[in-house]
């Protein structure tokens, strides 16, 4: 029993670990979003809104990917403290995701579409957009999918790699849009 309370401390230390870490890369995240936004209205000129919504779209994307990572690991290690053989987990895990990946050609392409999208500066959180006959500000983005809020409140997904053809109606020339 006094293995079991030794590796049951262990695996605390390192799941209070990543949650410190958490709060840690949050405080940071904000306050490298609030010094590049500053940054950029110092630097002034047109773009001046787009660049901040840009920066602040890949900001949050790079965030959560990073929490992940910092989470999944926790695990692992925590486990481990439990002589769990996480050597199997992790291949596993591998094969599997190479299964998924085969199985889901779909959502590897939503992926590349969304990546396409936020480092080409395509669409931003906050634009607003039009696709078909849906329009409105996306609300959230991801590699995977597009969220917009309507007008009337109306939440609309979108899988990144199902839409070809869209409408910024926000990018570089208008910073608002309504109807008279």
């Amino acid at each position: 029993i006094d293995d079991w309370l030794r590796a049951g401390m262990h695996a605390t230390v390192y799941l209070i670990g990543a949650a410190v870490l958490t709060f840690l890369l949050g405080k940071l995240f904000h306050r490298m979003r609030r010094l590049s936004a500053q940054l950029i209205r110092e630097r002034g000129g047109p773009e001046e809104l787009e660049w901040e919504k840009q920066s602040a779209t890949i900001a949050d994307i790079v965030r959560r990917s990073i929490l992940f990572a910092i989470w999944a690991l926790a695990l692992v290690l925590a486990l481990k403290e439990f002589q769990f053989d996480v050597g199997p987990i992790l291949a596993g895990a591998g094969v599997a995701g190479l299964a998924v990946g085969f199985a889901a050609q779909s959502i590897l392409k939503d992926w590349i579409s969304g990546f396409f999208l936020l480092t080409e500066g395509q669409i931003r959180i906050n634009d607003v957009i039009k696709i078909g006959e849906l329009s409105g500000s996306v609300e959230m983005l991801t590699m995977r999918t597009t969220v917009l809020r309507a007008y009337d409140g109306t939440a609309h997904v979108f899988s990144n790699g199902a839409f070809q053809n869209f409408s910024n109606l926000t990018m570089g020339h208008s910073y608002c849009v309504f109807d008279v």
